[in-house]
């Protein structure tokens, strides 16, 4: 995995090239996959460059991807302290997502047409969008009680 994981950020011109500034993005609800995809960029990316964890929500307040996001992105943080990296929130409206883009969206995932394979389109299409997005506050997040360094780190 780290190696395919190495051949698809390496064929990013500007992560190629480690220009400053450069970032690579992962839609990330910060379950297993995510996390994973998450930690092997923190190996293999050189430091100059940003890793963005965007979680895409509709419903922030009850989401449990939102919560798993917080929880490993603490995780990848005590990790890897020194490594420039954000969780991006992205939330949206689920009537008015349907409204907008559900059109669009259905003729981009033909010939595929299950609920599951529209929302995770979904997810996909507004986190790339990078639209309504907030950045996670760190210092008021993650130096709380509740991210102590009593929590097991991956």
């Amino acid at each position: 995995m780290s190696k395919a994981v190495r051949l698809r950020v390496e064929s990013i011109p500007e992560i190629a090239k480690e220009q400053e500034g450069a970032s690579v993005q992962v839609l990330f609800s910060g379950g297993l996959d995510s996390t994973t995809l998450a930690a092997l960029l923190q190996d293999l990316l050189c430091p100059k460059i940003c890793i963005d964890l965007v979680n895409v929500s509709f419903s922030a307040a009850s989401s449990p991807d939102r919560i798993t996001s917080l929880l490993a992105f603490a995780d990848l943080r005590a990790r890897c302290p020194e490594r420039r990296m954000r969780l991006l929130f992205s939330d949206h409206d689920v009537k008015e997502v349907i409204e907008v883009f559900e059109p669009s969206l259905v003729r981009l995932l033909l010939p595929k047409d299950s609920q599951m394979d529209f929302n995770v389109a979904t997810a996909l299409f507004l986190a790339a969008r990078a639209e309504n997005v907030a950045v996670l506050d760190e210092t008021r997040w993650l130096e709380s009680e509740f991210f102590g360094k009593n929590r097991a780190i991956i």
